[in-house]
């Protein structure tokens, strides 16, 4: 439980973080940023679906820039838990990895 709440905030501060860095990416609030990784964290696809139906698609440049920024987050990841033993990380970055490899 407490893994699950770890990665829904550190999702949420990813979020606006990204929203500051990629034109185009916009989230209003931390709010915003939590409802957002909760959406894309922790629901199945018909639920992705519900929340893009309400707020409406994410444009093609978006979803590239995000993509990008997700698997070179995923990268640093495993490198630092590689590079410093924490085999919990290294795991976590490699199925960020293929999470952002088969999407």
């Amino acid at each position: 439980m407490v893994n699950a709440l770890v990665r829904w905030l550190l999702m949420s501060v990813s979020l606006l973080i990204v929203s500051y860095i990629v034109p185009g990416f916009s989230v209003t609030g931390i709010g915003t940023a939590l409802v957002a990784a909760l959406v894309f964290g922790f629901l199945p696809p018909a639920g992705r679906n519900l929340f893009f139906n309400v707020y409406g698609a994410i444009a093609d440049e978006t979803a590239r820039l995000a993509r990008f920024k997700a698997l070179e987050s995923a990268v640093a990841i495993v490198a630092y838990g590689h590079d410093t033993g924490k085999l919990d990380l290294l795991r976590e970055g490699q199925a960020a990895l293929r999470h952002v490899l088969k999407s």
